[in-house]
């Protein structure tokens, strides 16, 4: 479980919560994993252009690519 889910659910338990601070932490995480799922959506249509306008690698060609790094 993420750390701060624990803490976020102990404030909860131990019923010192408050609403405000709750919505605005709900509100950057929200913001946080929306950040997150864009830049993985560009990074697969970063990578679908690439496919599409040099093709897939060939097996012999990463082959090389790993022995020559």
């Amino acid at each position: 479980m993420n750390p701060r889910i624990g803490v976020a659910l102990w404030v909860l338990d131990r019923h010192e919560w408050n609403w405000r601070r709750l919505n605005r932490y709900a509100f950057i995480m929200r913001k946080k994993m929306a950040a997150k799922s864009v830049a993985l959506i560009a990074h697969d249509r970063i990578l679908t252009d690439e496919v599409l306008t040099r093709g897939l690698p060939s097996y012999w060609d990463r082959e090389t690519k790993e022995v020559e790094a």
